[in-house]
């Protein structure tokens, strides 16, 4: 499996430095930042395999870093999971569609636990293409596709669509 990366945004020095000795102890490579202007400093670097973000810091907090991350399209480029003392933000961030949510405090068990979920994959909305695999507009609508953050799978006709389906079902 590959090492997956983790940006993890946040002000608080003691608890940046707990949960990266956490995850690279778990195998995860950690890049840290301790604001969002920061933040996307680091993302003309890297492309993480998530993005742990605090809300409130200062320079800029977490929710203009959050809009900032958006493709033109309307989807974060990445995936995020907010840590945050403010409890009352859940209901907003479930309505925009980040991976997960976690208030401050809380267990580093149920952190290592959403991390996983997340990383692991399964997230991602699925988008199938009825088209002949080798075609040139084929290969851009994927790309397309993948740059927003779907798991892409052709299909060359019908057939072979309606037998995926039966194979594996559809997840909405």
């Amino acid at each position: 499996m590959k090492e997956k990366t983790i940006l993890l945004i946040d002000d608080e020095a003691d608890f940046v430095e707990m949960i990266k000795f956490q995850l690279e102890s778990e195998g995860y490579i950690v890049v840290t930042a301790s604001d969002g202007e920061e933040g996307l400093l680091k993302l003309k670097q890297i492309k993480p395999d998530l993005i742990v973000l605090d809300i409130n810091m200062p320079n800029m907090g977490g929710l203009e870093f959050y809009n900032k991350i958006f493709t033109p399209h309307g989807r974060t480029k990445y995936p995020v999971l907010v840590v945050t003392a403010r409890l009352n933000l859940e209901e907003i961030f479930k309505e925009i569609e980040v991976e997960g949510f976690l208030s401050k405090p809380f267990e580093i068990n149920h952190l290592m636990s959403e991390i996983k979920r997340i990383t692991l994959g399964g997230i991602n909305p699925v988008v199938f293409l009825a088209a002949p695999k080798n075609s040139t507009h084929v290969k851009k609508i994927m790309e397309i596709f993948v740059n927003e953050r779907y798991d892409v799978i052709v299909c060359g006709n019908i057939q072979e669509l309606s037998a995926h389906v039966k194979r594996h079902g559809l997840h909405f």
